[in-house]
């Protein structure tokens, strides 16, 4: 899998050291310290790449996901709504389940937000969401 296919995993940190997530699914185990910008992550991520898209719902805005991972979210927002340093929220996957988010937006480029996550997305969560994706 490459970068920008929904189900591309650059990352090292879900489950015990070396077990793959799907055992017949290639993984990339990266050092991220070889990598720069969105490759530099030390959790899975999933990308929604030109496919229906999770929500994350501050207030009354709602937010499309265009990656996520245990510790972060990577949103879009295109209401130009103006958001504090520190939120919190629902983000709802595509299969319907809702998890509370709450974290400090650690950057920002366009419209484009990066939330760092007070707590982390369980990685059983994380699991179904990426077999959901793998389902569409």
């Amino acid at each position: 899998m490459t970068p920008g296919s929904a189900f591309y995993l650059p990352a090292r940190k879900i489950g015990p050291p070396g077990e793959r997530v799907f055992p017949n699914e290639r993984t990339c185990p990266m050092e991220r310290d070889n990598f720069h910008g969105l490759d530099r992550r030390e959790y899975f991520r999933i990308l929604y790449a030109k496919m229906e898209k999770p929500v994350l719902a501050v207030g009354p805005h709602t937010f499309e996901i265009l990656d996520l991972s245990n510790a972060g979210i990577r949103f879009i927002n295109n209401q130009n709504v103006k958001l504090p340093e520190y939120i919190t929220g629902e983000l709802t996957f595509l299969s319907g389940e809702t998890v509370h988010v709450a974290g400090i937006l650690k950057w920002e480029r366009s419209n484009m937000y990066g939330l760092y996550m007070q707590d982390r997305i369980p990685d059983d969560i994380i699991i179904r969401e990426l077999e959901n994706v793998k389902g569409r």
